[in-house]
C-alpha cells in the first residue's frame, strides 16, 4: 500500500502562515524547512533510536521511517510536534515528544481495526471527503483508487477513514461494499461538523484582503468541498454571485477572497504568493495554485511559470468577471 498523508496533528504554528520568512539561518532541511539541517539530521537519529528502544527497528528516510517488518511511519506529523516545543524548551525538549508520539503511534498501529470488522455505521461515522493534490503524493499513490474524482488543476476528491492517531485513504476495494454515494454523502456530513480553530483577515498595504481559515484537523482545506458552509460561518454569507478565489496550501489552511469589486486584482496577487509559500513551509503539502469557485464548479487560476515561478491565467469566464467589476466602495 502506498503511503498516504495522515495524522491529526496540528500544524506548526509558528506565526508565519505562510507568509513571512522562516527564522531558520543557514542550508534548511531538504523536507522540513522550518528546521535546518543539522536539525533535521538529529530529529531523524533521535526518531530511529527512539523506535528502537521501543522494540522495532526502523530505517529512516527523508520523510518517512521503514521498519523491519515492511510497516512504514510518516514523519510529517512528528516533525510539526517537535517545531512546536521548540520555542518552550529548546531541542531538549525533543525525546519526551518522540517518545510520546512513538508510543501513539505504535499502540494505534498495534490496534488498528481491519475495515471488515468495522460496522457500516461505524464506517460511515469515521469517513471524510478529502482534498488530495497530485503533485503531492508518489506518481504510483493512486493506483487502486479509481473512484478519485478530479476537481481541478492537480486537485482530486478522496475518501478517508479517520481513526484517533492515524487517517488511510480508502481503496476501490474497500468503497465497494459501502456503496460510493453512501460514503461520499457521510464524508460530507462529516467535513461540516469537523471545527476549525481560527479565522482571520490579512490586510495589505493596498487594500488587499485575505481570509485565512486556520485548524489543528487535518481536513482543514478539504473544506474546500462544503465551502457555501465554510462561508457562511466566517464571513455570515455563502452568496457570492462572482464567486470566491480560493487556496488549500496544505492541509491546515485555506484561503479565500471573495470576488467583489476591482481590489480582487491585487487580492489575487498577494493570495498566489500566499499559496505557494504556504505550499513550500507547511506540514501536509496539497497545492501552490490558487482556483476560482463558483456556484459549485472550480476552475485553475495560477500556474507553474516556465522560469520556474507563477503565473496568472484566468480562464475566459473568470476574465469576464473580472472586466464587468467597479472599483470598490470609498
Amino acid at each position: 500500500m502506498p503511503r498516504w498523508p495522515g495524522g491529526r496533528r496540528r500544524r506548526p504554528d509558528d506565526g508565519r502562515d505562510g507568509a513571512d520568512e522562516s527564522p531558520v539561518a543557514g542550508p534548511r532541511d531538504p523536507v522540513f524547512g522550518y528546521f535546518s539541517e543539522p536539525q533535521g539530521a538529529r530529529f531523524r537519529s533521535l526518531v530511529r533510536q527512539t523506535f528502537a528502544e521501543a522494540g522495532v527497528e526502523v530505517v529512516a528516510q527523508a520523510d518517512h521511517l521503514v521498519a523491519d517488518d515492511g510497516r512504514q511511519f510518516g514523519l510529517a506529523n512528528l516533525a510539526a510536534v517537535c517545531l512546536d516545543v521548540l520555542d518552550d524548551g529548546g531541542e531538549k525538549s525533543w525525546p519526551a515528544a518522540v517518545r510520546q508520539h512513538v508510543h501513539t503511534v505504535l499502540k494505534a498501529t498495534a490496534e488498528d481495526v481491519p475495515l471488515g470488522e468495522l460496522s457500516r455505521h461505524d464506517v460511515l461515522a469515521r469517513s471524510y471527503l478529502r482534498v488530495i493534490g497530485r503533485s503531492a503524493v508518489p506518481p504510483d499513490a493512486l493506483e487502486g483508487y479509481g473512484y478519485a474524482r478530479p476537481m481541478a488543476g492537480d486537485l482530486i476528491e478522496m475518501l478517508a477513514l479517520d481513526s484517533p492517531d492515524s487517517v488511510r485513504m480508502l481503496t476501490d476495494a474497500e468503497v465497494q461494499p459501502f456503496g460510493l454515494d453512501d460514503l461520499r454523502a457521510a464524508g460530507l456530513e462529516n467535513l461540516v461538523k469537523e471545527p476549525f480553530d481560527s479565522y482571520r483577515v490579512l490586510n495589505g498595504e493596498d487594500g488587499e484582503q485575505l481570509h485565512v481559515v486556520l485548524g489543528q484537523s487535518v481536513y482543514t482545506a478539504s473544506k474546500l468541498l462544503v465551502l457555501p458552509d465554510l462561508l457562511d460561518r466566517t464571513v455570515g454569507t455563502r452568496h457570492f454571485p462572482h464567486g470566491v478565489l480560493v487556496a488549500v496550501p496544505f492541509w491546515h489552511q485555506l484561503a479565500f477572497v471573495p470576488v467583489l469589486d476591482l481590489s480582487v486584482v491585487a487580492s489575487l496577487q498577494l493570495q498566489v504568493v500566499f499559496a505557494a509559500r504556504g505550499y513550500e513551509e507547511g506540514v501536509g503539502a496539497i497545492s501552490p495554485f490558487v482556483y476560482w469557485w463558483r456556484d459549485g464548479r472550480l476552475s485553475q487560476v495560477s500556474f507553474a511559470a516556465e522560469d520556474g515561478g507563477l503565473e496568472v491565467r484566468p480562464d475566459p469566464e473568470l476574465l469576464e468577471v473580472l472586466n464587468s467589476l467597479g472599483p470598490p466602495p470609498d
